[in-house]
C-alpha cells in the first residue's frame, strides 16, 4: 500500500500498519487513534502522561511514587 493513500485518507490502514505506524512514532495505538474515537478513556492526552513522556526512568519512578502517595493521602482524608 502506498503511504500517500493513507496520508490522503483514500485507504484505511490495516491493524498491522497501525501498529507499525505507532511503533515508528514511539506512541501507543490508542494515542494514534484518540482523535478519531467518539469516546475514549485514553490517558495518552492527560497532563500527567505528557509530563512523564519528558522524563527519564528515574524521574518517572519518583513522580509515579509521589502521585500514588498523594492519592493515598487524599483517600485517607476522604477527598
Amino acid at each position: 500500500m502506498r503511504i500517500a493513500y493513507l496520508e490522503n485518507g483514500v485507504k484505511t490502514p490495516s491493524l498491522p500498519i497501525l501498529v507499525d505506524l505507532a511503533n515508528a512514532l514511539h506512541i501507543s495505538v490508542d494515542a494514534l487513534l484518540v482523535d478519531s474515537l467518539d469516546y475514549s478513556l485514553s490517558s495518552s492526552d492527560s497532563n500527567l502522561h505528557r509530563l512523564l513522556l519528558d522524563c527519564d526512568e528515574t524521574e518517572q519512578t519518583v513522580i509515579i511514587r509521589m502521585a500514588k502517595e498523594l492519592k493515598a493521602a487524599l483517600v485517607s482524608l476522604g477527598i
